[in-house]
This record gives C-alpha cells, sequence and structure tokens, in this order.
C-alpha cells in the first residue's frame, strides 16, 4: 500500500513538472536562460528511471535510461536537419 502511494505521488509530481517545463517554457527561461525543453525532457527521463530503478531494486534500468536521456537530444537534432533538408514533391 506504501509503495502505491509512493508510487502515485512521484508520478503525479512527474507529470506536472512535464507540464511547467514544457508547455511554460518561455516563462521558465526568463529566470534560467539555458533551459531548453529537450534538455528538459532529457532530465525528467534520468528522473524517472533512477526512482523506477530505486522502487524495483534494478541495476540496469538506470544506466539504460541514462542512455536514452541521452541520445533525447541527438535524436532531436537529427530530426529537425532530416526534415529540413528533404525535397518535397510538390
Amino acid at each position: 500500500m506504501c509503495k502505491k502511494i509512493i508510487l502515485t505521488s512521484i508520478s503525479i509530481a512527474i507529470v506536472l513538472a512535464m507540464v511547467v517545463g514544457l508547455f511554460f517554457e518561455h516563462y521558465v527561461q526568463e529566470y534560467f536562460q539555458e533551459f531548453t525543453s529537450i534538455n528538459f525532457a532529457s532530465l525528467i527521463v534520468i528522473v524517472i528511471g533512477v526512482l523506477y530503478a530505486l522502487i524495483r531494486r534494478n541495476v540496469i534500468v538506470p544506466v539504460a535510461f541514462f542512455f536514452i536521456a541521452c541520445a533525447l537530444p541527438w535524436i532531436k537534432y537529427w530530426i529537425i536537419n532530416y526534415w529540413d533538408n528533404v525535397q518535397l514533391p510538390w
């Protein structure tokens, strides 16, 4: 029962942090100029992975989430460059 309450409260906190970081990016940048939504999304992914690993007592999960979080900015860069250079037929 206690584990379920902790998981629920952590989930709610993460969802609220994602809403604030992603939808109110401009307002957050007034206080932190280096803030970007993709870096914030990477932070959320790694925090979720570490918390999940702590609850499940697993060692491999935080390593996987670390690599996923590191890959997110690279994936965004690759997708933007790909679609900027695509020649559409119309």
